[in-house]
């Protein structure tokens, strides 16, 4: 239909933009759980649980209206890719600034966000590609984003309940990454 194929670029336009405001809250979001972590009170701690859920709610609709949008590449899914990582490796690390969590799960996204760029950087895809799809590496991307918002809810609902059990749970999603690491690191070996 003509109305559908003049909506379609808007879909990839809203796509886009999705991913692109994902980006530029990370800074919010940082600063957001720095000062709910100094002020537990205050309005900040709104900002942290909105931004968090703005990132989950973007991420899970960006990549089908791109699909919808039939645009779709190996480009944009790289950079939805890149903005999950960035978006958490800056979550945990601020959450290990703060005391919250160890230094292990945001090393964790760190190692596989690195190991997923050099892969993407030695296959380059074409623009018209899909990026490959990795069970493994989107329940990663799933385990981090939980790790968050275990610590959205910790430190912008007080759940003091979850302050104990965070560590754990990030060594334990430490654990998932540093076994994904490796075995995509052996399957890369094997293949070459």
């Amino acid at each position: 239909m003509a109305g559908e194929e003049s909506f379609r670029p808007m879909l990839a336009v809203l796509a886009r933009c999705l991913t692109f405001v994902r980006i530029l809250s990370i800074p919010l979001f940082m600063h957001a759980l720095f000062e709910t972590e100094s002020a537990p009170e205050g309005m900040w701690r709104f900002a942290l649980i909105a931004v968090y859920a703005y990132a989950v709610l973007s991420d899970l609709a960006d990549g089908p209206l791109a699909r919808r949008a039939g645009a779709e590449s190996y480009f944009w899914g790289q950079v939805d890719a890149f903005t999950d990582v960035a978006f958490n490796a800056a979550a945990l690390t601020a959450a290990f600034l703060t005391g919250v969590i160890g230094r292990w799960a945001a090393v964790g996204v760190l190692m596989l966000g690195a190991q997923f760029i050099w892969r993407c950087w030695v296959e380059a895809g074409s623009a018209g590609e899909s990026l490959p799809e990795d069970a493994a590496g989107k329940w990663a991307g799933v385990f981090f984003y939980a790790l968050v918002g275990g610590v959205v809810l910790e430190a912008g609902l007080s759940w003091g309940w979850l302050r104990p059990v965070l560590p754990w749970l990030g060594n334990l999603v430490f654990l998932y990454a540093l076994c994904l690491f490796i075995r995509n690191a052996l399957a890369s070996y094997r293949s070459h």
